[in-house]
């Protein structure tokens, strides 16, 4: 098997682990931000995200009981963000209201009017009811934050503060010179977390990696030989912490699948 089998067979392991999902702008294109200045507001570092059309939000999109968006596929999120813009569709706004009220906590500004003439003006007094309705006296500076129905609408406070308000901590954090970066991606299936880590920089890199994950030993798969091993971990503050080396763009699969009931082991 080849490096490239084993990571496409790792990556196609469980479900994609994402605490934000973005919704797409309406319109064309409705693509992903992939020029310009990329996402608006940006994610913070430590998180990952995914993103969602109008479709999939409007068809496809509940709130579970624990007040987490989610997909009949099991994908989930702790919190949607809407697209930095002052038009939205009837529709959409529509349902950004019904999973508000269901528990969903939504971050985004507050939408003036509908792209369009179609239903004017009838379309425009709707979109000023629901708007009052959800964002109610909210004007994103003074006024971010407001309960409505189970859930929370807020607008202009940063997605990193909404996430840690919400007991979220980073999936993924480490120490790092300047010049140098770990690219990842976390995937879980019910018995096992598994995070593959990329060193992007030109130079070898020795840190400490601080994992959302608790309660199972640290191993790391090499998917350059297909070998693996056990790593020296500290579990402490709902984390794990591991001590890693990679060399120049190594990549190596993290995973945690074997329980312990330890919380520092040596190797």
């Amino acid at each position: 098997m080849t490096y490239l089998a084993r990571n496409s067979f790792m990556l196609q392991q469980g479900k994609f682990v994402a605490d934000i999902a973005y919704l797409l702008v309406e319109g064309a294109p409705s693509t992903m931000p992939i020029w310009g200045t990329g996402l608006n507001p940006p994610p913070p570092e430590g998180y990952d995200y995914d993103y969602i059309n109008a479709d999939a939000l409007i068809n496809r999109m509940t709130v579970s009981t624990d007040g987490r968006l989610a997909l009949p596929d099991g994908m989930s999120y702790t919190l949607l963000v809407l697209p930095n813009t002052n038009r939205m569709t009837l529709p959409v706004l529509k349902k950004i209201n019904d999973l508000v009220k269901a528990g969903a906590t939504v971050v985004g500004p507050r939408p003036e009017r509908t792209p369009g003439f179609t239903g004017y003006p009838d379309s425009e007094e709707s979109l000023e009811d629901l708007t009052m309705d959800i964002w109610g006296d909210l004007d994103g500076i003074s006024r971010t934050r407001r309960v409505y129905g189970k859930g929370k609408m807020i607008w202009g406070t940063p997605v990193k503060t909404v996430l840690e308000m919400a007991g979220i901590i980073p999936d993924v954090e480490y120490d790092r010179p300047l010049d140098s970066k770990i690219n990842w991606i976390h995937r879980r299936t019910e018995e096992t977390d598994s995070y593959f880590l990329i060193n992007s920089s030109d130079k070898p890199l020795a840190t400490e990696i601080r994992f959302r994950v608790t309660g199972k030993e640290a191993e790391m798969w090499d998917p350059s030989t297909g070998k693996t091993q056990p790593l020296s971990y500290t579990i402490s503050d709902n984390r794990t912490v591991v001590p890693v080396h990679f060399m120049e763009h190594q990549s190596a699969f993290i995973v945690f699948r074997k329980k312990t009931d330890g919380y520092k082991v040596k190797i």
